[in-house]
């Protein structure tokens, strides 16, 4: 990712976040369904965005003002253009939303030459911890046919870095037989509800 590929492009392992980054507008849910698990790793660590912010508000409130404010952020893969977003914003009820990929967030200060000014690096750096607590964080393997729906601006993932076989093909079309092992497959959707 930090020569510019994008998250589901590769097998790294990766920090939790939500999938709602490239453009302004939020969508309400992730469908994450698995066709292939990879030979090993590839897990999927889940982690509760109401859970993160209660800690924050009730550890480190400032985090929350600071991850209110704006942020540089990029359309990465849909036009070389950036938009401005807080990390955390509110709906109508008052529940939490996160916008939320660390490295796509550096990619996009970097891109418009502004960096993040040291409040804004010690609140992601605060809500990276908050995130990477333990008892916060649920850790599954998806299994061929299981599928994962998330309220994608609560619900952090992430996952573990992974390995196919050697000799995996693209499940969409062997190269070595029928018989050849199958890469790791994931299907991703992206949900937006009817205007109410």
């Amino acid at each position: 990712m930090a020569d510019g590929a994008r998250y589901h492009q590769t097998r790294e392992g990766g920090d939790a976040h939500t999938d709602n980054v490239n453009i302004p507008e939020l969508w309400d849910y992730l469908v994450f369904g698995c066709t292939v698990p990879a030979a090993v790793g590839g897990w999927n660590v889940i982690v509760s965005g109401l859970a993160v912010h209660h800690c924050l508000v009730n550890n480190i409130p400032e985090a929350v003002d600071v991850l209110s404010g704006d942020y540089w952020w990029e359309y990465r893969g849909i036009k070389d253009d950036t938009y401005q977003a807080p990390v955390l914003t509110y709906d109508a009820k008052g529940e939490p939303h996160f916008r939320y990929l660390r490295t796509y967030l550096e990619a996009a200060h970097q891109k418009v030459g502004e960096p993040m000014s040291d409040r804004q690096m010690w609140a992601i750096n605060v809500l990276d911890a908050v995130i990477e607590l333990p008892e916060l964080r649920f850790t599954r393997r998806l299994w061929a046919g299981e599928i994962l729906i998330t309220h994608d601006s609560q619900i952090f993932h992430a996952r573990t870095s992974f390995a196919d076989s050697l000799d995996a093909q693209p499940v969409d079309g062997s190269t070595n037989g029928a018989d050849a092992p199958i890469r790791r497959t994931m299907e991703r959707t992206w949900v937006q509800k009817q205007p109410r």
